[in-house]
């Protein structure tokens, strides 16, 4: 098995990915359509932080995320852990 330096990127890009899809999880319904937005925009900026992404980036980030949470539905589909997964594979 080929490990990298950026083995630990990966993980966290993904484990950053699985934390939104947890939240947005936990937010699903009417509550989602209140706290989606802001618990997302703070949750994506601090996991852009975490996984090493400048601030612009991370606030695009959070944008995406509070978006992502807001949307009604979008907790039967693993959106964030898969653009994790697609992102991390670029990864070098």
């Amino acid at each position: 098995m080929e490990t990298s330096n950026t083995s630990p990127d990966r993980t966290r890009a993904i484990l950053a990915g699985f934390i939104i899809d947890l939240v947005d999880f936990i937010l699903r319904g009417p509550l989602g359509l209140y706290l989606g937005f802001p618990v997302g925009c703070i949750l994506g900026i601090l996991l852009g932080r975490f996984i090493g992404m400048t601030w612009t980036r991370s606030y695009i980030l959070g944008g995406a995320a509070g978006i992502y949470c807001t949307i009604p539905g979008t907790f039967f589909l693993p959106l964030g852990t898969l653009a994790a997964i697609l992102a991390a594979g670029k990864l070098r």
